[in-house]
């Protein structure tokens, strides 16, 4: 559900005059993003339930690359769905987790 006000917030960044805007707040919501996976992938590391070499190295190039990966496609779409599962595919064999473990719709 969307809050009241955010999809005027969301209209509103996106508005070619607010482009540097947007900018930060993308890059702002990425550096969160990875943040909050790397401290994810630490703890998992610790716990023995994968090895990850590079955590931070590991989420940058995942994050920013499914992020273009899907740029542009329409995200009611068949080719979306499509996309992500295959996108999912490759996350799973990243941490060597079983096909299938992650799911999000």
């Amino acid at each position: 559900m969307v809050r009241p006000g955010a999809e005027q917030i969301f209209d509103y960044v996106h508005e070619e005059r607010n482009q540097f805007l947007h900018l930060r707040l993308e890059r702002m919501l990425m550096e969160k993003i990875i943040g909050l996976f790397v401290s994810i992938i630490e703890q998992g590391n610790r716990e023995k339930v994968w090895v990850v070499e590079y955590p931070l190295e590991t989420m940058k190039i995942l994050v920013i690359g499914l992020q273009q990966y899907l740029y542009g496609v329409d995200r009611l779409s068949e080719e979306y769905g499509e996309k992500v599962r295959r996108g999912l595919n490759i996350v799973e064999k990243t941490f060597g987790i079983i096909k299938g473990s992650i799911k999000i719709f």
